[in-house]
């Protein structure tokens, strides 16, 4: 008999309106569970009033303090500012949050995270 096991694999996405960010405690876009294996998080602009703004972005997690990006610039327009890719490998210890946390207030304006992780814990076995 032979026995194959494979990883379940998550993609969690969120969009998320620029204006509603609180600039001191940002804002909870992703919950992740213990035991999680995050693979990558990437952040896309869907649209922004202008075609740049000067304020920055943090993605980082809330208890263990990891950043993914940390003060990082977007734009609308700029192909290597509009899709942010942090291949960051970190496994979570406990529940944890994605909490994205702007420099300054922003008018306005979407970005859609992704987090794409999975859980050893949770896996299939096929007979």
């Amino acid at each position: 008999m032979q026995q194959r096991v494979k990883n379940i694999a998550y993609l969690s996405e969120v969009v998320v309106d620029l204006a509603t960010l609180d600039v001191t405690k940002g804002l909870e876009v992703i919950m992740l569970p213990k035991g999680a294996s995050v693979l990558s998080v990437k952040m896309e602009v869907l649209e922004l009033p202008r075609d740049s703004i000067t304020e920055t972005l943090t993605l980082s997690l809330q208890k263990n303090g990891l950043k993914f990006f940390e003060n990082a610039q977007i734009a609308k327009n700029a192909n290597d500012k509009k899709f942010l890719t942090s291949n960051i490998h970190t496994t979570i210890d406990f529940n944890d949050v994605l909490v994205l946390k702007p420099s300054a207030a922003i008018s306005g304006g979407l970005v859609k995270v992704k987090a794409h992780f999975y859980n050893p814990s949770e896996i299939l076995a096929e007979l």
